[in-house]
């Protein structure tokens, strides 16, 4: 049987290594594939160029750009990203960055079932929620936060040593300069914690955690004083109920996502059965950490239906909760028993695992191909381009996530210039700004969501080129469009140059 192979002392270190190579075989289509369906991906890119090429005039960046270090804490995937660019393409430093944050769930999964003693197999649980939403949405920094959370709550629940104090402390200051989601996570779990149980334990090892509970304050400080963007949204809580499997995974436009969440919720469901802590007595044999692990999933799953979708200074938070209530499921599994359904369910266990590794690599695989036309776009941007993307398909056929959204980003990355929707140019955790005798003009709110709003009077005398994003097939739409002509047009993409003649930009 599967737990006989893996589970044993002599056996333990070897059933670690087979989870965490699948992990490994799951998280390479990020190094395999020129593009990547992550929605943000590209203005991160762009990000880590600006910040590779700020003074080189082949790019000109110095005359919209300066550095903005001290509004922000949302800088350590950016920093690894720019050492990688000295020395592989910023393109591929960015993707290196994301598949290092991709492992970085399941090594924190893995080093909490040793830390607790548990199955090393139960990590298979955690490889389907690898590709989750926030991933597909391009949120580096959440997934890079939130695995190296796992990994600091691993070493908290651990056996204690001055050693693993240091390495905590370490650790949770870099939480505190990743994302503000990794020391909800660290000090949300540690709350659940201290109603769990070992309070006096606890404590004596949270005194370590003291610098980032003043980072957590630091990142209040600065949410406080940010300029918003957008407004507050809601979502109905008959809709959440609707969604929650899409909030959880959520990127593929056909049904696997669904196939796979159905069978990674019954081997849950069935292994976490036998000690699931519906009586009193199950909850007292809970050991600690699993209780704790109980009472934060709950506490997620609550606010995924009762948080906004989104406020001025926070996008899309409702369903960042649901995925965080999935991943600590295998934290919950406290014994397994060595006889029923429940011993039998490991073996769907490595079937949801397996499953989801051929389908990440086809999706991906489709998804670069589809995406691949966008290359004869790049070549065909002049250095340090202005230029607008107006987006009229924003999925394609392989996704649901907008993938397509920010595309242009990677013209500016490569090529230089402004792009019209620019991150550090429209929102406050970014570790550059836009210049304020820049002269470039403001782009209106979600003109990305809303190509119509780009103003010909107002916009077009600055970006001498629109890319227009739109169904293979499609005429584009150009009603609001005037004194361009058309450059190249590819599979979907049109690119057009404002016509000789027409007014200059300032």
């Amino acid at each position: 049987m599967l737990h006989s192979i893996l589970d044993g002392e002599s056996t333990e270190t070897r059933g670690s290594w087979l989870v965490f190579v699948t992990c490994l075989a799951l998280a390479l289509p990020c190094l395999a594939f020129r593009y990547l369906p992550m929605t943000d991906l590209p203005q991160h890119v762009a990000v880590v160029s600006i910040m590779r090429h700020l003074h080189d005039p082949a790019y000109g960046f110095s005359e919209f750009y300066v550095w903005a270090l001290n509004r922000t804490l949302y800088g350590f995937p950016y920093f690894l990203a720019l050492a990688f660019a000295y020395l592989i393409p910023v393109k591929l430093a960015v993707q290196l960055t994301v598949f290092l944050a991709l492992l970085a769930f399941p090594a924190g999964v893995i080093m909490f079932l040793r830390a607790t003693r548990r199955p090393a197999w139960l990590g298979f649980l955690a490889i389907p929620l690898m590709y989750h939403r926030g991933f597909f949405w391009g949120f580096m920094h959440f997934c890079w936060a939130i695995g190296l959370a796992f990994i600091a709550i691993a070493l908290l629940v651990g056996p204690w040593s001055r050693r693993r104090a240091w390495a905590f402390m370490g650790l949770s200051l870099l939480i505190a300069v990743t994302h503000i989601y990794g020391l909800l996570m660290l000090f949300g779990y540690s709350a659940a914690w201290l109603v769990a149980g070992r309070r006096r334990e606890l404590a004596g090892r949270l005194v370590w955690a003291i610098p980032s509970l003043l980072a957590l304050g630091a990142w209040g400080v600065l949410a406080a004083h940010a300029p918003g963007y957008g407004r507050t949204e809601w979502l109905a809580p008959f809709q959440r109920v609707m969604e929650l499997g899409h909030s959880i995974l959520g990127g593929y436009a056909d049904r696997s996502e669904a196939i796979l969440l159905g069978l990674w919720f019954a081997a849950a469901l069935l292994l976490a059965a036998p000690s699931a802590p519906i009586s009193w007595r199950r909850i007292r044999e809970l050991t600690v950490p699993t209780r704790a692990a109980y009472l934060f999933a709950a506490a997620n799953l609550v606010a995924y239906f009762v948080l906004p979708v989104a406020t001025p200074t926070a996008k899309f938070i409702h369903f960042r909760h649901a995925v965080l209530a999935a991943m600590m499921v295998p934290l919950l599994i406290d014994r397994v028993p060595e006889k029923g359904p429940a011993k039998r369910a490991c073996w769907l266990v490595v079937i949801a695992a397996m499953f989801a590794v051929p389908n990440t690599w086809w999706h991906l695989a489709r998804f670069a191909r589809e995406a691949g036309g966008f290359d004869t776009i790049l070549e065909s941007v002049p250095a340090r381009s202005h230029i607008a993307q107006l987006t009229y398909d924003s999925n394609g056929s392989v996704m649901r996530t907008h993938p397509y959204l920010h595309f242009g980003a990677y013209a500016q990355a490569r090529n230089g210039g402004m792009f019209a929707v620019s991150f550090p140019m429209l929102f406050w955790p970014i570790p550059i700004k836009g210049r304020d005798d820049s002269g470039v003009p403001s782009t209106p709110k979600n003109m990305e969501w809303e190509p119509l709003l780009f103003n010909e009077r107002h916009l077009g005398r600055f970006y001498e080129l629109v890319l227009i994003r739109s169904k293979p097939g499609a005429p584009a739409a150009l009603s609001h469009l005037v004194d361009r002509s058309l450059q190249i047009s590819v599979d979907g993409w049109q690119l057009y140059r404002r016509s000789p003649g027409s007014a200059p930009r300032p």
